[in-house]
C-alpha cells in the first residue's frame, strides 16, 4: 500500500477565504490551487471548514452548504486540468431533516471523488444542528492508501491505528481550529499518530495572527527517517511543501517493528488497594 516513490505533498497554512458570496470563495480556491500546482506538488491538502472561523449557524451553513454543487463541479475539474489529487475544504453538506455533515471532498486526477465525514463533534456542532458521520475509510489512489481524519477526529488513537492496520500509509488531518489549546492539542495528537501507527501524517490549517497556528508532515521518529518525527514544519503562511517517502517509511518501519511495543487497547484491570489512610 506504500508508493515506490516520494509524494510531494502542498499543505496549506493559509488565511481564511473569503466567502461572501459562491464567486469570491471559488475564485480565492482557484488562485490557491495555483499556487500549490506552481511547485509541482503531487496533492494538495487544505484545512477544514472551507475557511470559516468557528461554528455558526444552522442558517448560515445552509448557506454555504448551496455552495456545494458548483464547489464540486469547480475543484473536480482544476482536479482533472491540472492532474493532482486535491483534498478540498471543508464544507457543511445537508444530509437530511435539517441536519448537517462537516464533510472533506478528495478529488482525483480521473474526475473520481471521494469522501470523509468528521466522526467526532464537540458541543458547539452538536448544537449548530451536525451529526457525526457513519464510518472512516481507506481511499486507495495512484499515491496508495490514503485516510482521511477531520479535525479532532486525530486525536482518537483508534481511528489511526484501524485506518493503519486496513493498509494507509498517510494520514491526512485538515484542521480549523479556533484556538491555541486546540491547536496544540491536535499537533500533538498527529505527531503521536504517526509515532504510534508508523506513518507519515500530514496535518493543514487556516493561518492564525502572530504566529499561534503551524502546520507540518510528521513521521515515526526513526533511524533513517526524520529522528524527532518532523519531516517538515513551519508558522509561515502559504502553502508547506513536504516530501513523504513510503518507501522509507516502509523499510524503517519494518526494521524496527519488533522493538516497538504493542499497546493492548483493552481496558486495564483497575485495583482498588486498602486505604493506608
Amino acid at each position: 500500500m506504500h508508493p515506490t516513490h516520494p509524494i510531494l505533498l502542498a499543505i496549506a497554512h493559509l488565511p481564511p477565504l473569503p466567502h461572501h458570496d459562491v464567486g469570491e470563495w471559488l475564485n480565492a480556491v482557484d488562485q490557491a490551487v495555483l499556487d500549490a500546482v506552481s511547485h509541482d506538488a503531487q496533492l494538495l491538502l487544505f484545512p477544514a471548514w472551507g475557511g470559516m472561523t468557528g461554528v455558526a449557524t444552522a442558517t448560515q451553513h445552509a448557506t454555504v452548504a448551496a455552495l456545494l454543487d458548483p464547489f464540486i463541479s469547480r475543484l473536480r475539474e482544476a482536479a482533472r486540468a491540472h492532474l493532482r489529487y486535491i483534498v478540498a475544504p471543508g464544507l457543511p453538506v445537508e444530509v437530511q431533516g435539517g441536519r448537517f455533515r462537516h464533510r472533506i471532498h478528495l478529488f482525483a486526477p480521473n474526475g473520481a471523488l471521494a469522501i470523509q465525514d468528521q466522526l467526532l463533534l464537540d458541543a458547539a456542532q452538536n448544537g449548530a444542528g451536525f451529526e457525526a458521520g457513519e464510518s472512516l475509510k481507506c481511499i486507495d489512489t495512484e499515491l496508495g492508501r490514503l485516510a482521511i481524519l477531520v479535525g479532532e477526529d486525530i486525536r482518537q488513537p483508534g481511528l489511526a491505528r484501524a485506518c493503519c492496520e486496513a493498509g494507509a500509509w498517510l494520514l491526512l488531518n485538515p484542521c480549523a481550529e479556533t484556538q491555541p489549546a486546540a491547536t496544540c492539542t491536535n499537533t500533538l495528537a498527529a505527531r503521536a499518530r504517526a509515532s504510534e501507527c508508523g506513518c507519515h501524517v500530514a496535518q493543514a490549517r487556516w493561518q492564525a495572527s502572530a504566529g499561534s497556528s503551524s502546520v507540518g508532515l510528521y513521521t515515526p521518529p526513526l533511524p533513517g527517517l526524520q529522528e524527532d518525527g518532523v519531516v517538515c514544519a513551519t508558522d509561515q503562511g502559504g502553502w508547506l511543501m513536504g516530501l513523504a517517502d513510503g518507501a522509507a517509511l516502509a523499510e524503517g518501519w519494518g526494521a524496527q517493528e519488533a522493538a516497538v511495543a504493542v499497546v493492548d487497547t483493552a481496558r486495564p484491570r483497575v485495583v482498588v488497594e486498602e486505604s493506608l489512610m
